[in-house]
C-alpha cells in the first residue's frame, strides 16, 4: 500500500477506536497501547509532509496521555481532540488546525504552533512553556489562563 491508503487507514483506526470516552483513559496513566501506537505510525507516516498531512483527519478522539514528542504533524485537522496529560515535547503541529482541542496538563515544552488554528481550545494548567502563540493563525476563545508553566511562552495570559 501506498502511504496515503496508510495514513486514511490509521486515521480511521483512531476516529473509531478512540472515539471519546475510551474508558481505560480514565484511571490509567498511560494510553491505550494500541491507540498509542496508532498516533505514533501516524506521524511516522506523514513524517511532516504538509501535502500528506491534509489527509488526517481526527475528530472527538481520546488521546489523553499519548507520548507524542518530537511528532511531526503538519498541516493535519485535530477536531475536539482529547490532549488531556498527553506529553508533547518538541512536536511540531504546524498550520494544523486543533479547534476545540483540550490540552489541560500536558507537557507542550517547546511545541511549534505556527499558522495554527487554536480556536476553542484549552489549555488549563499545562506546560507550554518557550511556545510562541504570537505566531498562530487563530486564537478565538482559546483558554490560556491557568496556564501550569509558561517560562519563555509569548502572547500568553496567565
Amino acid at each position: 500500500l501506498e502511504r496515503p491508503a496508510l495514513i486514511q487507514i490509521v486515521t480511521a483506526y483512531l476516529n473509531e477506536r478512540a472515539k471519546k470516552p475510551v474508558s481505560h483513559h480514565e484511571k490509567a496513566t498511560t494510553a491505550r497501547p494500541d491507540i498509542q501506537m496508532a498516533i505514533y505510525v501516524l506521524s511516522k507516516l506523514l513524517n511532516g509532509d504538509r501535502s500528506l498531512g491534509q489527509l488526517a483527519l481526527l475528530k472527538e478522539v481520546d488521546l489523553r496521555h499519548v507520548r507524542v514528542d518530537r511528532v511531526q504533524l503538519l498541516n493535519v485537522k485535530l477536531l475536539g481532540v482529547d490532549f488531556r496529560h498527553a506529553s508533547m515535547r518538541n512536536a511540531n503541529f504546524a498550520e494544523s488546525v486543533l479547534t476545540g482541542s483540550q490540552f489541560d496538563e500536558a507537557v507542550m515544552v517547546n511545541v511549534d504552533v505556527t499558522d495554527t488554528t487554536l480556536d476553542h481550545a484549552n489549555f488549563t494548567g499545562a506546560d507550554v512553556s518557550d511556545v510562541d502563540f504570537c505566531v498562530t493563525k487563530s486564537r478565538t476563545d482559546t483558554n490560556l489562563s491557568n496556564l501550569g508553566k509558561y517560562g519563555g511562552a509569548r502572547c500568553v495570559t496567565p
